[in-house]
């Protein structure tokens, strides 16, 4: 048993060196030995790198090994599983972009490509690989079939590997264990037609609406407040913070973004969405109400909490404050209502929205130039110029 003392001083910028650091410490050993020894020999037709993947939102990680051809073409075989031995994933990767000056063995920077891969839970997981310039050195991000978004490194010194996992296990712990695929694909299943809200956040179609609102659905529709009606792209999906990215043919107003810091409880917001069919009404509505509380059950999970009354059918919908910015995307009402979010931890017992810089977050991931979060709240306008304004903002999502 190696000695402790080289992953504490990789702990230390995440947890010191405490009995949480320490047990983090010996997990990383015992997922340390199972990595296979590297095989770099120019001479050797098949190389075997190390791989490590784990989960950004999740107490998850992998490790295994990638074995593939000693060229830059040619495809590779993926093989890891977690520490508990309950989840394997194996697959393959391929370069898909090999630029002119990229030399074997020699310089690889800008060689790219994709992995994909499946794992004994059912969930796919599919990667994009980005070369270093060492050779035997790659980075991986993606996302499984659930949308939770994932993290790779593929190869590189012993030292870096240790590192990366050692600090990986600190942070992530105290994290939600990641949930099966069939557990994640029950919560998404298809309920038939389904009514929610989006807004446009961008000039040229695209929108934020709630995940539980599109996920599944065959056919996504936008009904815009002239009464046309687009079909809607599916862009992005994070179904762990209830957000998806829809993206119409049209030119939208967009609406801006605003920060939660200085947010408080007693603030004047507004939630404004279109109510389900079920309600027997189609118009937008306006639902006035207070900040009562922000919630946070993780870092990754922050909720401003509402006396605001919303419908079914206000998912999806922007929370304004009193100067027309977003400050959160309505997500729950605090019912039960088999939504995933209430599965996850989300508060209950009120209305909530999930905060705005989680969102822009999620939009940095997918826009490429998405809106300005505003740090400080801007003058306050009447309720009825709001309403007015947003009417070309927000707009009913129907999701078959």
């Amino acid at each position: 048993m190696r000695s402790l003392a080289p992953f504490c001083v990789a702990l230390a910028l995440f947890a010191g060196c405490g009995p949480a650091a320490l047990a983090a410490g010996r997990d990383a050993e015992a997922l340390l030995d199972a990595l296979p020894e590297r095989v770099e020999s120019q001479s050797v037709p098949v190389r075997r790198i190390s791989l490590v993947l784990w989960y950004l939102d999740y107490d998850e990680v992998l490790v295994g090994s990638a074995e593939g051809p000693a060229r830059l073409s040619g495809e590779w075989d993926l093989d890891l599983g977690n520490r508990a031995g309950s989840l394997r994933c194996i697959g393959s990767a391929r370069n898909r972009v090999v630029p002119p000056q990229a030399v074997e063995g020699e310089r690889c920077d800008g060689v790219s490509g994709d992995a994909v891969l499946s794992c004994s839970d059912g969930r796919t997981i599919r990667l994009r690989i980005d070369r270093e310039e060492h050779c035997l050195a790659a980075t991986g991000r993606g996302r499984d079939s659930a949308g939770n978004p994932v993290r790779a490194l593929l190869g590189g010194s012993r030292a870096r590997l240790e590192a990366l996992v050692t600090g990986v296990l600190a942070e992530t712990a105290g994290r939600p264990l990641l949930a099966s695929a069939a557990a994640s694909r029950a919560a998404t299943a298809p309920r038939g037609v389904r009514s929610g809200t989006a807004f446009f956040i961008s000039t040229d179609g695209y929108l934020v609406t709630a995940d539980h609102a599109v996920a599944r659905a065959q056919r996504v529709e936008v009904r815009l407040d002239d009464g046309d009606r687009l079909e809607a792209e599916i862009v992005a999906r994070d179904p762990d913070h209830d957000l998806a990215l829809l993206r119409v043919e049209a030119i939208g107003a967009p609406l801006e973004l605003r920060s939660e810091h200085q947010l408080a409880p007693g603030e004047q917001v507004f939630a404004i969405g279109y109510p389900a069919r079920t309600t027997g009404v189609s118009a937008e509505r306006v639902r006035a109400g207070r900040v009562t509380g922000l919630q946070a059950r993780t870092r990754e999970r922050r909720f401003v909490e509402m006396d605001a009354p919303i419908e079914p059918g206000f998912s999806g919908g922007p929370l304004l404050d009193s100067t027309g910015d977003v400050v959160g995307v309505v997500t729950s009402m605090g019912e039960p209502r088999g939504a995933p979010i209430a599965e996850r931890g989300a508060p209950v017992g009120g209305h909530f929205a999930l905060v705005s810089d989680l969102v822009h977050r999620f939009l940095e991931e997918h826009v490429g130039a998405p809106p300005r979060l505003r740090a400080q709240p801007g003058s306050p306008r009447a309720p009825a110029d709001l309403a007015r304004e947003a009417q070309v903002s927000v707009v009913r999502v129907v999701a078959q």
